[in-house]
């Protein structure tokens, strides 16, 4: 087949039949991984042996300086696996179906966003798993996680990892309120602020933000600590050396953490500090490909 062939929903549908499943997704048009994307894909592997480890692409991998350096090393991992996705496939007799085919989101100012909010949900909903963005480390097994979410920052919700049976009916009903009310020109609005619209008429109930963990009609809102112990107003704080101990202590109960690549890409990884130490061992090829380039 090649790492270049195109695989589609039934492709998928067979590959993804045990339910052990961690989806990273790469829609913006680049498969050059740099070294925190491939940490973070190393993280997952390493700390879920038994799951198998998707990267899902739109495009063929290109020749990039070091993409290959770090492609080639992830592909040695027994439970990686670089698929390259046929969307149209994915997404006939979906709610989505409509809304793809669209012009609203490729007008979008947010469109890479608005894409890969509408994929996860869809990749979730159709194949079961979890999902996480590609600035996500992974410090320990997912596999107790059960249709849940979590706070970004009390009392907001995130969508940058999810773990959700195949065929939820919470998904199918995101996705149905994505494709309905999309808004091409707000950002988070199809995003999170959509887990939090549906998660209120979900759980009509429970006080969805009012408290820090919510139980309710199968889906749980997990406390910030689960997904995002350090949140995006100290996003600086793995990279300093000073702070490690402290992010250390954060990190007590967390599955993952998440790097705020938006904020912090060009930011240096100071020796010592959280991020350099938890590479060092939860990634620990990357880190040796990367002083090796």
């Amino acid at each position: 087949a090649g790492e270049n062939a195109i695989l589609t929903d039934r492709d998928l549908y067979e590959l993804t039949k045990s339910g052990r499943n961690f989806f990273f997704l790469e829609t913006a048009g680049s498969t050059c991984l740099n070294s925190r994307q491939s940490c973070s894909i190393e993280s997952a592997a390493r700390q879920n042996p038994e799951f198998t480890i998707f990267l899902l692409t739109l495009w063929g991998t290109r020749r990039c300086r070091y993409a290959f350096m770090y492609l080639d090393h992830l592909q040695s991992l027994r439970n990686f696996r670089l698929a390259r996705i046929d969307v149209n496939s994915l997404v006939n007799d979906t709610p989505l179906n409509g809304w793809y085919h669209s012009d609203a989101w490729i007008v979008s100012p947010f469109r890479t966003n608005h894409f890969s909010d509408a994929l996860r949900l869809l990749v979730l909903w159709k194949y079961g798993g979890v999902y996480a963005d590609l600035d996500t480390l992974v410090l320990r097994s997912v596999a107790n996680l059960q249709n849940s979410v979590s706070r970004e920052r009390f009392p907001l919700i995130g969508n940058s990892m999810m773990s959700f049976q195949k065929g939820h009916p919470f998904l199918l009903a995101c996705l149905q309120e994505f494709a309905i009310n999309y808004k091409p020109r707000r950002w988070a609005y199809n995003g999170p602020r959509l887990l939090e619209r549906v998660l209120k008429t979900w759980c009509p109930k429970e006080p969805v933000m009012q408290q820090p963990y919510v139980d309710c009609v199968d889906v749980s809102i997990l406390p910030g600590e689960a997904f995002y112990p350090v949140s995006y107003t100290e996003w600086k704080l793995p990279f300093q050396a000073s702070e490690a101990s402290h992010v250390a202590m954060l990190l007590s109960n967390s599955y993952a953490i998440h790097l705020w690549n938006a904020l912090s890409k060009i930011t240096r990884i100071e020796e010592g500090s959280a991020y350099d130490v938890l590479r060092k061992n939860v990634c620990a090829t990357t880190y040796e490909l990367s002083i090796s380039k």
